[in-house]
């Protein structure tokens, strides 16, 4: 445990807010029931874009098959390309929508954010972004959005979240760890409204379905 001074503001100038520990709460799997999600998401496209549900889920069951990880939302907008329709315009509003009509948390995840709630701890949806730099339908922003419009359509999207670009959310989380704790991203922010002021804490608890993330 650091014993020296504790800095008040950190490299940019921003005034330290001090939280004895975060809580990250990984989205598919854990808080978030990942095949309801896409289940909605085919509905969604199906019925607001010239795409059928087939294709998405003949494309999940490829992804499936080469141990992939599915890109929902670049393959629709890499499939739609030059038809006017994109997932942001077209399909998102409505996927939100429909998932919040529907319960998308997994059984008991409730529990868990009510009682981080209650007792004033710091909870962060924390998720993995698919993505490659190879592929035209698998861009980082496509994988971005997926991960974010399923956090809006659970009902989370006033808690903060931060999309990472490693499977590895362990290796990610130790990157932020300084001398006097773990200094959070800017979409982790305590005060969102503000940009001069950083949030560290003292220690980190990662809920994730995978003991090797």
């Amino acid at each position: 445990m650091y014993s020296g001074e504790m800095p008040s503001h950190d490299a940019r100038g921003r005034r330290i807010i001090r939280i004895p520990e975060a809580i990250f709460f990984d989205v598919d799997r854990c808080a978030l029931d990942t095949m309801k999600a896409f289940d909605v998401a085919v509905d969604a496209t199906a019925f607001n874009t010239p795409m059928t549900g087939k294709q998405l889920r003949d494309e999940y069951d490829r992804a499936k098959r080469a141990k992939e990880s599915y890109n929902v939302v670049g393959f629709i907008n890499h499939t739609l390309e030059g038809t006017g329709y994109t997932w942001a315009n077209d399909v998102e509003p409505d996927f939100i929508e429909r998932g919040r009509r529907q319960d998308l948390l997994m059984k008991d995840a409730r529990k868990i954010i009510d009682y981080a709630a209650h007792e004033g701890l710091f909870l962060a949806m924390f998720t993995y972004g698919a993505s490659s730099p190879d592929r035209n339908d698998q861009k980082w922003s496509d994988a971005k959005q997926w991960q974010l419009a399923k956090i809006e359509a659970a009902g989370l999207g006033t808690l903060p979240s931060y999309v990472c670009n490693r499977r590895e959310k362990g290796a990610k989380i130790s990157k932020w760890h300084e001398k006097d704790g773990f200094y959070l991203p800017d979409t982790m922010s305590i005060e969102p409204d503000t940009q001069d002021t950083q949030a560290v804490a003292t220690r980190v608890i990662l809920l994730d379905d995978k003991t090797d993330s």
